[in-house]
């Protein structure tokens, strides 16, 4: 048997012979990079570097707190004040009351996420009054608690 430097002289030698026989592909293999390289370089040269001295920075929010924040102008507006969900069973209605409480918004219900689809987008105007759908796992529909959720290893 062969050591691992013989081998790989051999496979060295094999990709010189194949590579001198299709010499446009080795042209373009080489030339590829190069040519994207320089038009890179090009288009980064035609724009004019612009720095911020001063970083913008913003203040944090509580998801809770509402006020002065985008979801109070929609719960407000004609646009939509309320949140769809389903399943509908006490697991997912004491979930969603805490969030509508929260975000003082008012809620509707739908036995399977079938039946909320086809609410909200065959009901004419319904999609203007719903901000947002929440969908949990349809097979929740007879759970009381939530399963255990692991993140990691």
């Amino acid at each position: 048997m062969t050591g691992p430097w013989t081998k790989f002289r051999l496979l060295m030698w094999k990709n010189w012979v194949l590579q001198k026989r299709h010499p446009v592909q080795t042209l373009v293999e080489i030339l590829a990079p190069v040519v994207f390289s320089v038009m890179l370089v090009l288009v980064r040269s035609l724009s004019d570097p612009e720095t911020f001295p001063d970083p913008t920075l913003y203040q944090p929010f509580s998801p809770g707190n509402t006020s002065g924040t985008v979801l109070e102008l929609l719960a407000n507006s004609s646009v939509g004040g309320l949140i769809a969900y389903s399943p509908s069973n006490s697991l997912t209605q004491s979930i969603m009351k805490k969030t509508a409480e929260r975000l003082d918004m008012q809620l509707i219900a739908a036995p399977n996420e079938s039946t909320l689809i086809q609410g909200l987008t065959q009901t004419v105007g319904a999609m203007r009054l719903v901000l947002a759908g929440v969908v949990f796992d349809d097979n929740l529909s007879n759970e009381t608690i939530f399963p255990d959720i692991k993140v990691g290893p």
